[in-house]
């Protein structure tokens, strides 16, 4: 009695697990073309706004996992 119901319990949780959808992952975004960018002579960089903010937005898409 007890290995039907362990048994009837089981194939519920099993068919729960297999029918559902695995959330899909976003496309990764295109990485922004940088024209304004400049090397320091102490190895930092030198940007405009505009780059600035491509770089910025594509920084924040990839850490909340592409979803802005």
């Amino acid at each position: 009695m007890f290995r039907k119901a362990l048994l009837i319990g089981l194939t519920i949780i099993l068919t729960g697990c297999v029918t559902t959808e695995c959330p899909t992952m976003p496309a990764k975004p295109t990485k922004p073309t940088l024209e304004s960018i400049q090397q320091t002579s102490e190895g930092g960089m030198i940007l405009s706004k505009d780059d600035a903010q491509k770089l910025g937005i594509y920084i924040l898409e990839l850490e909340r996992g592409y979803n802005i």
